[in-house]
């Protein structure tokens, strides 16, 4: 899979062995506990407060010089394997059962040891030096902040990255991250530090087809048209493409068959207060936030909930040729659907929009005249027919 770092064009190769991944992350939390108990110096060396060369004297075992180059590219390295590994899990999941929260909490104390807590001297790189402790140094990392962070920790998160964003040298992931930090606290319930986010994507980040997932769906939140509003800045249909293509660069080979998860759905209010979150909606479901992580987006089960219904915007649309379309601006546009048997019988449908970092997603899709979600064995032997028929048609 190729990822693109920063605002440039250069592509690294992230490599899809995963248990090769966590397996390099277990190895150098070992490294790190038995380095440390050898000689307490060694937590400065690994987390590149002070340089090996510098300390050698005082470390004793001249034996270990022999792995400098290692000792010295170890926070990367699990610098990087950390941020695969924050997206793979903030964005998808498998599609069988797996302990991914055991996982993702072994991965990020790993992390936590390498990134350690001596902060640098230069004030911006104290600042993503902060962002790493509260692991929400990248765009995944931000989006999780409501599942991982405390309100004043994802208060000062979004702080730290106004800070990044007022620098000279900031780039448009800085920015992206920023106002991504400032949906976190909407979702949150507290005041954001800015909601002039239309101005700054138009005068200061114009879009190109380039950028990162992140900055078009983002765009798109900025852009979608409220009650007062009869269309998008521009075409829906361009940002919803340039929003698809950008995935499909970035991370289609990436997740593969992998479930995309929601990051957001669309809610009644006005401009970035009607995002709601993923977690909310989990929240008000199970209503246990230990939980929430559980839930089986898959099956649509959770919104049969009236307390959900009530969180969400119901859109109306179309399914014609086995495909959901809703008008957007005046424009038809076609939608990606959460569960493939939605699309068995063509007609006018209503459902709840989601997004996930592949693009815009319908969720619960029925005909305008049917009621709620059907419950008990008929709608058990309701599916079967509509698998059946989706297979037949595939076939």
């Amino acid at each position: 899979m190729k990822g693109q770092q920063g605002d440039g064009n250069t592509k690294v190769l992230r490599a899809l062995n995963t248990r090769g991944q966590f397996g390099y992350l277990e190895v150098s939390s070992l490294l790190y506990d038995c380095l440390i108990r050898h000689n307490e110096l060694w937590k400065k060396v690994l987390t590149k407060t002070v340089s090996l060369d510098s300390v050698r004297e005082y470390l004793g075992d001249e034996k270990l010089f022999r792995f400098k180059d290692l000792i010295n590219s170890l926070r990367d390295m699990v610098e990087k394997r950390f941020e695969f590994f924050d997206t793979f899990f903030t964005y998808s999941e498998s599609l069988k059962q797996d302990d991914q929260s055991y996982l993702f909490t072994t991965i990020a104390e790993c992390y936590k040891k390498y990134v350690g807590d001596a902060e640098p001297n230069d004030q911006l790189e104290k600042a993503f030096h902060k962002l790493k402790q509260k692991l929400a140094v990248t765009s995944p990392g931000v989006l999780s902040c409501i599942e991982r962070c405390t309100r004043s920790d994802t208060k000062d998160i979004a702080v730290w990255w106004k800070e990044i964003c007022q620098h000279k040298d900031s780039t448009r992931h800085a920015f992206a991250n920023y106002v991504l930090a400032n949906i976190m606290l909407i979702n949150m319930n507290e005041t954001p530090s800015s909601s002039d986010y239309q101005s700054i994507f138009t005068e200061k980040k114009p879009l190109a087809p380039e950028m990162q997932p992140e900055f078009h769906m983002l765009a798109l939140f900025v852009f979608w048209p409220t009650d007062s509003e009869d269309k998008l800045a521009s075409d829906p249909h361009y940002f919803i493409k340039t929003f698809q293509r950008s995935y499909e660069q970035e991370y289609k080979s990436l997740f593969q068959s992998r479930y995309l998860r929601p990051l957001f759905f669309l809610g009644p209010g006005q401009g970035l207060n009607r995002l709601v979150h993923r977690r909310n909606l989990e929240i008000l479901w199970t209503q246990d936030a230990l939980k929430a992580s559980n839930t089986n987006w898959r099956n649509d089960d959770i919104f049969r909930d009236p307390t959900v219904q009530d969180k969400l915007l119901r859109v109306e649309g179309v399914v014609r040729n086995y495909r959901l379309y809703a008008t957007l601006s005046g424009k038809e546009i076609e939608l990606g659907v959460n569960r493939k048997d939605s699309l068995w019988k063509s007609g006018h449908v209503f459902f709840y929009l989601g997004f996930t970092i592949g693009g815009p997603v319908a969720y619960s899709v029925h005909r305008r005249t049917e009621g709620p979600p059907e419950r008990g064995p008929e709608a058990s032997g309701n599916k079967m027919v509509r698998l059946l028929f989706m297979f037949c048609v595939s076939v």
